[in-house]
């Protein structure tokens, strides 16, 4: 179970990847919201405590701390946050607070209303994948979702981004490849990517349906020597476990900076 406090406190519902239709048990204790109206577009502080879930009734959750969770991609919990529009994405790294078993963090948030967020870490001793889900409330209403129009293809700073499908059609349970590239403005391609959490590149999908959710990095070993520049193509292996409509962000670091890049993806059944 993991506990976000500030100055609401919200548990999250633990959900492994083959189960994310969980549902989310928010346990509001204040009438606070920490993305009010005029906060947006302002940087927004959060703190949240990390606990196991022992399922039994005469033994405590004990929190953990970052010594219990096992590294994946240079980090021990990847925050994965969007509105209710599926536009702004952000993707965050909480630190260790002065009390054990206790992260901070902060973001900046775009859009107005509420923020939904997994938590994706894993645990020892096995270190199984395992995400959680919650909300983060907001005094007004967030934005509904409109687009939902395929796209495949998007440009960002100046660099263009394709997402290359060799199958047109992506069905729910079936592997489908697919790979990133990137060209310049005169068509060439790309190889200064640099490595970003041992990863040229990271594929994070958020589905219409706001609880199901993927995850991907491109085939490779983990990257380690921050020296070393990729492109101009990353392969992925895409795994839907949804029908409907997903958003699907890349994020790439260029010259030390993140770069976000929207496409539009349609599951079938």
């Amino acid at each position: 179970m993991f506990i976000i406090r500030s100055p609401h406190r919200t548990s999250f519902c633990r959900a492994s990847p083959q189960d994310r239709d969980a549902q989310v048990r928010n346990r509001q204790r204040s009438q606070n919201h920490p993305l009010d109206r005029e906060k947006t577009q302002k940087n927004v502080d959060l703190h949240f405590a990390v606990e196991s879930q022992i399922h039994s009734s005469s033994v405590a959750p004990q929190e953990q701390s970052a010594s219990d969770l096992v590294e994946t991609h240079t980090k021990k919990i990847h925050l994965l946050m969007v509105d209710s529009s599926l536009t702004d994405y952000h993707h965050e790294h909480p630190v260790p607070t002065r009390n054990p078993g206790e992260y901070s963090f902060s973001f900046t948030p775009v859009k107005p209303g509420g923020y939904r967020v997994w938590v994706d870490v894993r645990p020892y001793p096995l270190g199984l994948q395992e995400y959680a889900m919650t909300d983060i409330p907001a005094a007004v209403a967030g934005e509904p979702l409109t687009d939902r129009k395929v796209n495949l293809k998007a440009t960002v700073d100046g660099l263009n981004y394709e997402l290359i499908l060799p199958k047109k059609t992506i069905r729910v349970g079936q592997p489908a490849s697919a790979r990133l590239g990137v060209t310049s403005a005169d068509g060439k391609g790309f190889t200064q990517l640099e490595p970003l959490m041992g990863a040229f590149a990271h594929l994070v999908g958020f589905s219409e349906d706001y609880k199901t959710i993927m995850h991907l990095h491109p085939k490779g070993p983990l990257l380690l020597d921050p020296a070393v520049r990729g492109g101009p193509e990353l392969e992925f292996q895409i795994y839907a476990l949804r029908p409907g409509f997903v958003r699907l962000f890349a994020q790439v670091q260029i010259e030390g900076h993140s770069r976000f890049v929207p496409f539009g993806l349609q599951i079938a059944p």
